[in-house]
């Protein structure tokens, strides 16, 4: 009988190996950033692909991000990413004109248009100042400088996370403040500024041992200039994520479907059919697979 017991409890023991959820650091939504932190001198390879899908006619561009990450200590995180991207556009604004932030003005916009390139590097710091497992509600701080050879960003976030029923329902809720100089179009001759502001609202639930699902909430907000002085555009997207956390590694899908936007003053050709386009999709589709060591 003892050691049937103790066959049980090494067999328990092994399967819960297998199903326990990952590691600290997992991302449960698709683009809200949680306290979730890697723990003090741990690392994380992360690899994201993004498509932001459908214009008016086609459109089609690919966001790869890879990422290490490193836990400086138990409340502060740091991460460099390489980002890379690919555009295939054809006729997909309001005048079956190729446009789009993402697409040099001196192209012939009545031909299909594609390209691969290297985007910039950027850098990322979180600081949990109170933490959602102990603490009544988790509050943190987000920053990542970015710069390549025709954009320069700096963007913010201030990050709060809600913990219930034993830390299987997150909520959690992304302020996100984003300023941009973007010299696509004119190689910085007369550099585009410009200002962003995001509200990201998710709830995730363990439903499974290994399984979480939920949704990704997104309001976005364009404005001319670094300090929020014109609003040229804003949009509402929600969607279904989805994510698995293995034993030694995690994986995240999540979508998110443009459900109206407005445009505005000189924004007001980048919106189509009650759509925003610019180098938005009316669908966003997100993979993020990680593995840490």
């Amino acid at each position: 009988m003892k050691s049937k017991k103790l066959g049980l409890v090494a067999f328990a023991t092994l399967l819960a190996s297998f199903v326990a959820p990952s590691q600290a650091g997992e991302g449960i939504f698709g683009w809200i950033y949680t306290l979730d932190l890697q723990p003090q001198g741990k690392f994380e390879f992360q690899q994201h692909a993004q498509l932001n899908h459908k214009q008016k006619g086609d459109y089609d561009n690919w966001l790869l991000r890879s990422e290490l990450e490193y836990g400086v200590s138990n409340d502060i995180q740091i991460g460099g990413y390489l980002n890379f991207d690919y555009v295939n556009a054809y006729q997909n604004n309001a005048d079956n004109e190729t446009a789009g932030s993402d697409i040099p003005e001196d192209i012939d916009v009545t031909q299909r248009y594609k390209k691969t390139r290297f985007k910039s590097v950027s850098m990322e710091a979180i600081w949990r100042i109170t933490n959602p497992v102990v603490d009544p509600i988790g509050f943190g701080i987000y920053v990542e400088p970015e710069i390549g050879p025709l954009v320069k960003e700096l963007e913010t976030r201030i990050i709060v996370q809600k913990n219930l029923m034993d830390d299987r329902l997150i909520l959690a809720s992304n302020f996100v403040f984003l300023v941009e100089e973007d010299g696509l179009a004119t190689n910085w001759k007369d550099p585009e500024r410009s200002s962003h502001f995001d509200l990201l609202l998710g709830a995730s639930y363990r439903f499974a041992s290994n399984w979480s699902g939920g949704f990704d909430y997104r309001y976005h907000n364009d404005f001319a200039g670094y300090f929020y002085q014109s609003s040229t555009q804003h949009a509402h997207f929600i969607g279904p994520n989805v994510h698995y956390a293995g034993s030694n590694w995690w994986g995240t899908a999540a979508l998110r479907h443009q459900i109206g936007g407005t445009c505005h003053h000189a924004g007001e050709a980048e919106c189509n059919d009650g759509f925003v386009n610019d180098d938005h999709g009316r669908d966003e589709l997100i993979f993020k697979v990680s593995i840490p060591f």
